[in-house]
């Protein structure tokens, strides 16, 4: 197992603090979402449930829909229900610490993201915000 460690830096907080506010695309503009973005441009975030990517074809029905997208887990959802509960106040956001979250990276995620990036590994490590770590 691949896990990715992801620095939620005060950058990110100030980047993401109307995360929202004004838009209902909460889950891809979130901090840890926009921490991903370089690797996972489509990456979307919630409670605890990681969305690295996009569904590959047209979901027609609820199980289309499940079936098709490749997701994980991951240890942030304490962080993230913080800065969720923070919406109507979005500057205090800014007070929130720097924190680390770690998601699980499955096999599925690594095989489609080496389609999309054939050196991923290298592109992860030049992010200033992205580790990769095996386990």
């Amino acid at each position: 197992m691949i896990k990715l460690k992801v620095k939620v830096t005060k950058e990110i907080l100030k980047e993401s603090m109307m995360c929202g506010c004004f838009s209902p695309k909460v889950a891809s503009n979130c901090a840890v979402a926009l921490a991903v973005r370089e690797i996972f441009p489509e990456a979307k975030v919630a409670c605890n449930i990681f969305y690295p990517f996009r569904p590959t074809k047209r979901a027609r029905t609820v199980k289309d829909l499940t079936t098709r997208v490749i997701t994980s887990t991951h240890d942030g959802e304490e962080f993230i229900r913080q800065f969720d509960n923070l919406k109507c106040a979005p500057e205090k956001r800014l007070e929130l610490p720097e924190t680390v979250v770690t998601l699980d990276i499955t096999d599925e995620i690594i095989d489609h993201l080496s389609t999309m990036i054939p050196n991923y590994e290298e592109v992860v490590n030049a992010q200033p915000n992205l580790e990769l770590v095996t386990i």
